[in-house]
């Protein structure tokens, strides 16, 4: 979020940080699988549907009616869900952006303060604010992953990381990268997950881009001006911190019933059952779950040539044994 932090762990959600308008105050929840920060409301996908909470000026966190939603996904003021019916969209919208263009079977959506992106057969499409071109979507070879800053965008797609927008921190400017496996932007920064860990560059203000020494990470997400990371030692976070974002709590990381906690790289992360965890494949794997990821896109490019589980639906239901 923009101030605030929001993890996932075995007790279900923890969120730390702003709490101005009571966007870290979460409510009774039932099998939580994904959650999503804007600027001060928050919302999460569990088994009811989407839940949202926090501030609600603009109705962003009126949650309209959807059909087995997959996915949620935050601006700023505005909100969006991939549902049975495609991507719906609720709240600020000056400039069209949760007016939802025709879109060919969608894949995942994320949002920018005044515009959005979706994934669908065709690639990506952007609509709403577009006063950096933002909404400019350049060309790209089978995107596979959107990621929307407050004013620029990255995709990951064959060829690697391509941003657009906003560039005057030079947060569209996407350095040499080995391998990358996920995107995730702030508002004036972008991060990578690739080979070597991870990279992130833009705008320095608050130290965002001063990736800290990092075990094994398998996942990165950013907030406005800070950024964590969940590795081997946990949830690790760096950037501004002036409302206490990247002042990690306690987390519980425990998959199994035997009351032992486990190291998340334990085997029973081992999700593509090839006999080994790998951040970059079954990491990858659960990251894209998360996002509400499922069917081909869950595992396209990742798993591995020794994969044991290595079918979208075996997968998923192998994923949902290890839910709380």
């Amino acid at each position: 979020g923009t101030d605030y932090t929001c993890a996932l762990d075995d007790t279900g959600l923890v969120c730390w940080g702003e709490n101005l308008h009571g966007q870290t105050d979460v409510p009774t929840l039932s099998n939580l699988t994904q959650v999503s920060s804007g600027y001060g409301h928050t919302c999460a996908l569990d088994d009811t549907g989407v839940v949202c909470w926090g501030w609600n000026a603009f109705g962003q966190a009126d949650v309209p009616s959807l059909s087995n939603p997959t996915q949620v996904s935050l601006g700023d003021l505005h909100s969006c869900a991939l549902d049975d019916s495609g991507v719906v969209c609720w709240g600020f919208n000056p400039y069209g952006q949760a007016d939802v263009p025709s879109l060919s079977n969608p894949k995942q959506v994320s949002l920018g303060y005044g515009h959005t992106c979706a994934l669908d057969d065709t690639g990506v499409i952007c609509w709403g604010w577009n006063e950096y071109g933002e909404t400019d979507v350049p060309a790209l070879s089978n995107p596979m992953q959107i990621s929307s800053g407050a004013f620029h965008n990255c995709a990951l797609d064959d060829t690697g990381v391509i941003c657009w927008g906003l560039n005057e921190s030079g947060q569209a400017d996407v350095p040499s990268l080995s391998n990358p496996k996920q995107v995730s932007l702030g508002y004036g920064h972008t991060c990578a997950l690739d080979d070597t860990g991870v990279i992130c560059w833009g705008w320095n203000e608050y130290g965002e881009t001063d990736v800290p020494a990092l075990s094994n990470p398998m996942q990165i997400s950013s907030g406005d001006s800070h950024n964590c990371a969940l590795d081997d030692t946990g949830v690790v976070c760096w950037g501004e911190k002036d409302s206490g974002q990247t002042d990690v709590p306690e987390l519980s990381f425990t998959f199994d019933d035997d009351d032992t906690d486990n190291n998340v790289t334990s085997a029973v992360l081992d999700i593509d059952a090839n006999g080994s965890f790998d951040a970059l494949t079954d990491g990858l794997i659960i990251l894209r779950y998360a996002f509400g990821l499922r069917g081909q896109g869950l595992i396209d490019g990742v798993i591995s040539e020794d994969a044991m589980r290595a079918e979208a639906a075996d997968i998923e239901t192998y994923i949902e044994t290890l839910l709380p």
